[in-house]
């Protein structure tokens, strides 16, 4: 079954120096992908991105959108600053007409400020150094049945071979879309050419998964044959 493929905005972070991100969708433009996702690194990129009309409609013709939000719990440091922030991502939903807002755990806000939101959120597992265990995601899931689940297999990978499978087994009707990466050594968001021998045996489980994946890697080199050539392995991968 051929995929639904695309790349986050996060990829390629490094091609721009200032904070209004709308750029970054340029350059995707230019593949032959059906999904993006709007990775918003801070405070800063959330109050300078303006879409323009033209991606903006572009984005809309896409099977999936998705909108990274920043780390709250860094960036909105008050429950004012907060609001404030969701807000702007409200906009921001409505206007590229992404499906979710996926959230790190330490970053979903308090459940009285969720009430003032209407867009819906995917949580992410996260990695060594932050580790979101299953049994966590139980607990967030059963407090909050709407969360829907963005599996990130890099993340899984480092874990262990059988986390990427377990998560699956234990949410996969949760599962919005995959973030989608390779690894090499203890380093996560590395190019799908040349990945561990551990990530390729941790992602066949995923590869039975109907939902979109999107490429999230860390590209610095600014040449689009760099993400041609992540498509392809992309798309041979999940075959």
């Amino acid at each position: 079954m051929k995929k639904t493929i695309g790349f986050a905005t996060g990829s390629i972070w490094q091609w721009l120096k200032t904070n209004n991100r709308n750029e970054l969708i340029n350059h995707l433009k230019q593949l032959d992908i059906r999904a993006i996702e709007l990775t918003i690194g801070s405070k800063e990129e959330l109050d300078a991105l303006t879409l323009s009309d033209e991606n903006i409609i572009w984005m809309k013709e896409l099977d999936h959108v998705s909108i990274h939000a920043p780390a709250f719990h860094t960036s909105a440091p008050g429950e004012t600053e907060l609001h404030r922030q969701l807000d702007t991502l409200e906009a921001l939903v409505s206007r590229s007409g992404a499906s979710t807002v996926v959230l790190h755990t330490k970053d979903i806000p308090p459940a009285h400020v969720l009430k003032s939101i209407s867009f819906p959120l995917s949580i992410e597992n996260t990695g060594i150094g932050n580790y979101t265990s299953p049994e966590t995601l139980e607990d967030i899931f059963s407090v909050f049945p709407d969360f829907k689940f963005c599996l990130d297999v890099s993340h899984a990978a480092l874990i262990s071979d059988e986390e990427t499978a377990l998560l699956i087994s234990r949410f996969r009707n949760k599962i919005s879309h995959v973030h989608l990466s390779g690894t090499s050594g203890n380093m996560d968001h590395q190019s799908l050419i040349g990945a561990s021998p551990q990530f390729y045996k941790s992602l066949i489980p995923a590869i039975k998964l109907d939902v979109p994946f999107l490429i999230e890697e860390d590209i610095r080199e600014q040449d689009i044959k760099i993400l041609h050539r992540e498509l392809l392995a992309a798309d041979n991968l999940l075959w």
